[in-house]
């Protein structure tokens, strides 16, 4: 270690980040210390820097964010070996109390005082990963394998957001399945490389045909089974959304050649009017996996899930999947997952990489995947 200084992007306010200097953290008992290589921005991370809260969770304090890293292990704290020094690293955010019911049941993602980094749910909050060097338990550190590189590993993170999900739906086999996937940003776009790894016949909607337009060229989906999603056309009320949903799906259906519907619809938006509509593409006995979000309250056809004996599955980070997405990204098994890494930005860049997120795409035009922060 040549320096004590360690550079740290930290946001004070909506729009406002602030590179600032900070002591390289001192370690305690089974910590490691990690040279961050790379780091994915997420949605929430962007819902921090525009609006300085996530959803009901406002920000009381300036703190760092980012939380899908990748690293370099520099050091090592009080009883850990020092073979962890040299490894390459990739970080789960959060620590659980390891106490409660749902720590002991296996559950932690679930546990009530989860201090996830990146994250405003727990005051003080704990920093994120948008830094050079930090402190983190070795027990939340995964080495990787030579052939997954620090720059694809970023992946890991919400790639085990849609393992979770699968797991969820306790199914014997996915294999030969039709599956549906609302929204083609990364979440949903690895959903879709996961699914057609094990067989699935992949059908997926966006608002944007570029996104779409990825999706196919990937290979995951193939040629017309990429549809834009219906809009709404002016003022609605609840019973009204409600018909235009139903007739939403059943346009889709069509196009995808699904009459029936789709065994597993994976909602990756959280957006009010995909949620009404998954409900409908899900065929008789079917099940959606509640992925993403944003909308905490909203008007929902439960009554066509009940009496169709559709299965609504939530699902909320994961539990116990970082080894299971190392192994597959570094399989090879879904093939061109990199191309999901569109665009990299140096840290002190951070702010023109959350505006390319909220624009959608760059100056030529080009669609926006997982945008990546680099560490010189």
């Amino acid at each position: 270690m040549t320096t004590s200084q360690s550079q740290a992007l930290v946001l004070h306010a909506a729009g406002q980040l602030k590179l600032e200097q900070r002591q390289i953290p001192e370690l305690s008992q089974g910590e490691l210390l990690i040279k961050i290589h790379s780091t994915g921005l997420c949605g929430s991370d962007l819902h921090y820097f525009s609006a300085f809260a996530n959803g009901p969770f406002k920000v009381q304090h300036p703190f760092v964010v980012g939380h899908e890293s990748s690293g370099t292990v520099e050091a090592v704290g009080p009883g850990v070996s020092e073979e962890w020094i040299g490894k390459e690293v990739v970080m789960e955010p959060g620590r659980e109390c390891r106490e409660c019911r749902w720590c002991r049941e296996g559950r932690y993602n679930l546990c009530p005082k989860m201090d996830f980094a990146s994250s405003a749910k727990i005051s003080p909050h704990r920093d994120g990963f948008l830094q050079q060097y930090i402190a983190h338990p070795t027990r939340l550190s995964f080495p990787l394998p030579p052939s997954l590189s620090l720059s694809t590993a970023v992946l890991v993170e919400p790639l085990s957001v849609i393992l979770h999900a699968l797991t969820r739906l306790n199914l014997h086999s996915l294999h030969g399945l039709r599956v549906a996937i609302l929204g083609a940003g990364p979440v949903g776009l690895l959903a879709a490389a996961v699914l057609w790894a094990n067989g699935c016949s992949v059908s997926i909607v966006d608002i944007e045909q570029k996104k779409l337009d990825l999706a196919i060229q990937t290979g995951w989906v193939v040629e017309g089974q990429g549809s834009i999603m219906p809009r709404k056309e002016g003022e609605m009320d609840n019973n009204q959304c409600l018909v235009w949903a139903q007739d939403a799906a059943n346009d889709l259906k069509k196009t995808f050649g699904a009459v029936e519907g789709f065994d597993i619809v994976m909602e990756c938006t959280g957006v009010e009017s995909c949620l009404q509509t998954s409900i409908f593409l899900a065929r008789i006995g079917g099940k959606v996996s509640l992925i993403g979000m944003g909308t905490s309250a909203l008007y929902f056809p439960l009554g066509a899930a009940q009496v169709r004996e559709v299965d609504l599955i939530g699902c909320f980070r994961y539990a116990s999947c970082f080894p299971r997405a190392i192994e597959l990204l570094a399989s090879g098994a879904l093939k061109n997952v990199e191309k999901l890494l569109t665009h990299t930005f140096p840290l002190e860049k951070t702010e023109d990489a959350f505006r390319l997120m909220r624009s959608g795409k760059d100056v030529d035009g080009n669609v926006v995947g997982k945008v990546a922060i680099r560490n010189n």
